[in-house]
């Protein structure tokens, strides 16, 4: 394979991954990770805030396993693996 070819391939597998507007070039995975850590962030805070001032704990039940659940999406999931 030549070295032009070789080249042009590379810029494509670039190009796919980079979302173009009028005015930006921003890379796609740069975009959705900090969109999902955004929202996660934000869902956190307001679960936490409602655990600190609510009284019922039924109530509280339901923002603990809203921050469990984010949490463990971020977490790694462990490996097993034979000795």
């Amino acid at each position: 394979m030549s070295e032009e070819v070789r080249i042009s391939v590379e810029e494509e597998d670039n190009d796919a991954h980079i979302w173009r507007s009028c005015c930006l070039k921003l890379d796609k995975h740069f975009v959705l990770f900090f969109a999902q850590f955004f929202i996660s962030m934000s869902v956190m805070t307001l679960s936490a805030y409602q655990l600190v001032h609510l009284e019922n704990c039924e109530a509280q039940a339901l923002y603990s396993g809203i921050i469990l659940m984010i949490a463990g999406s971020w977490l790694p999931s462990p490996k097993i693996t034979k000795r």
